[in-house]
């Protein structure tokens, strides 16, 4: 895990010279600045503003190594620490995340089943804002690959499970990134 500093009220001097340091490494910090330059050219302005404020707030970046067929529980992240604006950057193996309202409420989809599954392929970048980060549980079943169908070359077929690498990163709320109590 690794987390970026947030604004300082220390002299501009001290600032400058500390900027080197930002507890973000050298390469994800070139990583943010792409899927930034990325996401201008693909998403609403609304939402780049979202995952690249131009505030410097704390910022966390997770990398997770999962072995072939490892899942995540279903979850949605804890409102009172993260702040709105997700992304996930997804290298390796693709898998299908699955979608759930946290209120129990129906989720119209096609087949008019409650869960909604979603293929992410190998370097595809999952993006949740809004209702989308805080109204729908997200998870990974475990298993040993996925039935994936891809309509516009007409196949489908089990794509089997191998070693994903996800980069996370998301906003902290002020004060978050501060472990324990005084």
């Amino acid at each position: 895990m690794l987390f970026g500093r947030g604004g300082t009220d220390l002299p501009s001097d001290v600032q400058r010279e500390r900027k080197t340091c930002s507890g973000i490494p050298r390469w994800a910090q070139s990583l943010l600045k792409a899927l930034q330059e990325k996401c201008e050219h693909a998403l609403p302005k609304e939402t780049c503003a979202v995952l690249f404020d131009p505030v410097k707030r704390a910022r966390q970046l997770i990398l997770n190594l999962y072995e072939p067929g490892a899942g995540i529980a279903s979850h949605i992240d804890l409102a009172h620490r993260f702040d709105d604006g997700i992304f996930c950057l997804s290298l390796g193996s693709g898998v299908v995340m699955s979608f759930a309202r946290s209120d129990l409420q129906p989720v119209q989809t096609a087949t008019g089943t409650r869960e909604l599954s979603i293929w992410l392929p190998p370097r595809s970048l999952l993006v949740l804002t809004g209702k989308a980060r805080w109204q729908y549980a997200h998870g990974i079943e475990a298993r040993p690959g996925d039935w994936v169908s891809d309509q516009r070359a007409h196949s489908h077929g089990m794509a089997a499970a191998q070693v994903r690498l996800s980069i996370t990163g998301r906003w902290l709320k002020q004060g978050a990134d501060v472990v324990g109590g005084g």
